[in-house]
């Protein structure tokens, strides 16, 4: 009978954790909490502008968030929304558009939408 090392049995056991919880993470995410928000700029200004996102775990969000408070910081009034949840652009004077990256690609409802 051949014995194993326990070099070889950690080396085995840390593998099929890492394949098993790749395999649980592909399949178990959970559902990142979208934003949306609006803030308004000075009078000085006066131009809104849509901060539209694509996301699967709320990371780009918080970046769309973060990119709408500087511009109400600057002066303008700025709307933030998952680009799932925007259907035109009228009635805004620009737009500033963002996606995570997935596979050196933008997600496609931010490609669809574009």
């Amino acid at each position: 009978m051949k014995i194993v090392s326990r070099r070889w049995v950690v080396s085995a056991a840390a593998a099929f954790a890492a394949v098993g919880l790749g395999i649980w993470s592909a399949t178990h995410r959970p559902e990142p909490t979208l934003i949306s928000s609006t803030c308004e700029g000075t009078d000085i200004v006066r131009k809104k502008i849509l901060v539209a996102y694509a996301t699967r775990t709320a990371s780009t969000g918080e970046v769309a968030e973060a990119i709408a408070l500087r511009l109400c910081d600057t002066g303008f009034d700025a709307e933030v929304r998952p680009v799932a949840d925007v259907t035109a652009l009228d009635g805004y004077d620009g737009a500033v558009l963002g996606s995570a990256i997935r596979f050196a690609a933008w997600l496609p409802e931010m490609v669809g939408f574009l």
